[in-house]
């Protein structure tokens, strides 16, 4: 008994330094470290933020995407660990919160449908959380301004969809915003808007607002958006008209460190499109969907980007299932590691 007590005791010992050095990621897949964040060490905070894309928000499921009741599980799961695990500064929904139309669908969706759709996912995170959220404008949130020979229904009037998905939206202006906090700019891009041929467009006067946006800050800068102006996949569909001026304005700004999006999970590769640059050398990460994690269905992938001051790089991780807390984890790993000394003790082979 002495000796499982002193065991016991050593092993809680090796735990408390092991949290306090480097506490464990549960589910982790990927751990990237993007360098280039240590030149604003004397004007930021420690921050961390998480994101999630597609939740694709349907009744019943298609291929990958889960239907409604399957898809409430994952979000509820997805927002049980923000609360009680990660607890970032901020979570920010990379677009595509509905489903929409898509290649194959028999019939088109009214409005009504979308935005009840919006509303009830809506309901399954931000009403779930304290947590600061923000939005960004995906694809399928658009599906209805094009006709059926998929030109695009000009002058459509998007704006009961625009306040579904953030009340504070009410004209296409408001679907690009910006926030400064901790020292650093966020800026939150619009590249979904309906183009000829169920592509997509970024509006010539969101260039003009980003050029000014970008002068006026000397903070580092993050980018969040849905379709990649980096070329995603490498198929039409990941293409955005006007993406090459996002490019260049991001190119050209010292602040700018990376940015982010999702809408690539389409592609049979799109689980290896975790780091991509564009065609003027800036880089990104793709978030994927969570409905279907490596052709996993019963892992859901999020990521989660943390700074600290003091260190040169930005650390993004995307991951499975829920975060435990290290506390939580170091309990698991002293449970087990007990079980196997009291079992091996006793004779026991396990």
């Amino acid at each position: 008994m002495k000796k499982l007590s002193l065991i016991f005791i050593l092993l809680v010992f090796a735990g408390l330094v092991w949290l306090y050095i480097d506490g464990p990621a549960s589910n982790i897949k990927y751990s990237f470290t993007e360098r280039g964040i240590g030149r604003f060490q004397d004007s930021i905070q420690s921050i961390k933020f998480a994101l999630i894309a597609d939740f694709h928000m349907r009744e019943t499921p298609r291929e990958e995407i889960t239907g409604e009741q399957e898809t409430r599980a994952i979000l509820d799961e997805f927002m049980n660990s923000m609360n009680t695990d990660v607890k970032p500064d901020f979570i920010v929904q990379l677009g595509d919160l509905n489903d929409g139309w898509f290649a194959g669908s028999p019939t088109g969706i009214s409005d009504d449908l979308i935005v009840d759709r919006l509303r009830r996912a809506q309901k399954y995170t931000e009403e779930k959380t304290d947590i600061t959220w923000f939005d960004v404008i995906g694809n399928h949130e658009y599906v209805n301004g094009y006709r059926a020979d998929l030109s695009v229904i000009e002058n459509k009037d998007y704006s009961n969809i625009y306040k579904a998905i953030n009340e504070s939206w009410s004209s296409l202006e408001d679907t690009w915003y910006f926030r400064d906090i901790k020292g650093y700019r966020f800026i939150f891009l619009n590249t979904a808007y309906p183009n000829q041929g169920l592509s997509h467009m970024i509006p010539l006067e969101e260039v003009t607002w980003l050029e000014e946006v970008l002068e006026a800050s000397d903070k580092p800068t993050f980018v969040f958006m849905h379709v990649p102006v980096s070329d995603g996949a490498g198929t039409a569909y990941d293409v955005a008209v006007n993406q090459e001026k996002i490019s260049e304005l991001l190119a050209n700004d010292d602040s700018f460190v990376v940015g982010f999006f999702g809408h690539s999970h389409h592609s049979d590769k799109w689980d290896g499109l975790r780091k991509q640059l564009d065609r003027a050398g800036n880089t990104y990460f793709h978030i994927p969907a969570p409905h279907e994690w490596l052709g996993d269905r019963s892992g859901h992938p999020w990521a989660i980007v943390t700074i600290e001051p003091g260190e040169d790089g930005l650390t993004v991780e995307v991951g499975t299932g829920v975060r435990r807390s290290e506390l939580v984890e170091f309990i698991y790993y002293l449970k087990e590691r007990l079980i196997k000394i009291i079992s091996r003790d006793r004779g026991i082979e396990l």
